[in-house]
């Protein structure tokens, strides 16, 4: 399953080659976790705010039990401010291939946020999961 987002500018125009989204956060941070057990995969920065802009994983077989995967917010300003991004039940959709973007751009973080990316894997599929940040400025 793939989650389709529309990417625009700022303005609210769709982003394309003539109308590019420029970024200053330069290249981006990778966290990256494979395996066939769950999915506990987190990416967070102490010290500096930073733009969240998709979570990938990828199975090796569409998994068969039940289960949700979650790609959640967690604030560095409590967890009156944690939120759910996305929460997927792989099993329901056959899906193979995830992906979590975000309508409009890149999700604005915090310093001190976590991004985290939660899944019991109950089927043991094999996957790939990555969480791609930049710094935001």
């Amino acid at each position: 399953m793939t989650i389709r987002a529309r990417l625009t500018t700022k303005d609210g125009t769709l982003a394309d080659a003539a109308n590019p989204i420029h970024t200053t956060g330069g290249a981006p941070t990778v966290t990256k976790a494979t395996g066939s057990e769950g999915i506990a995969l987190s990416y967070t920065h102490a010290t500096e705010a930073f733009v969240l802009d998709a979570v990938t994983v990828h199975f090796n077989a569409a998994p068969a039990a039940a289960g949700d995967l979650t790609v959640t917010l967690d604030s560095a300003q409590g967890a009156a401010y944690d939120t759910v991004l996305a929460r997927i039940d792989p099993s329901a959709t056959v899906a193979t291939d995830i992906h979590v973007g975000f309508d409009g751009g890149a999700l604005p973080c915090e310093p001190g946020d976590a991004i985290t990316v939660a899944y019991a894997n109950p089927s043991a599929r094999t996957y790939g999961a990555t969480i791609r940040t930049r710094r935001a400025g």
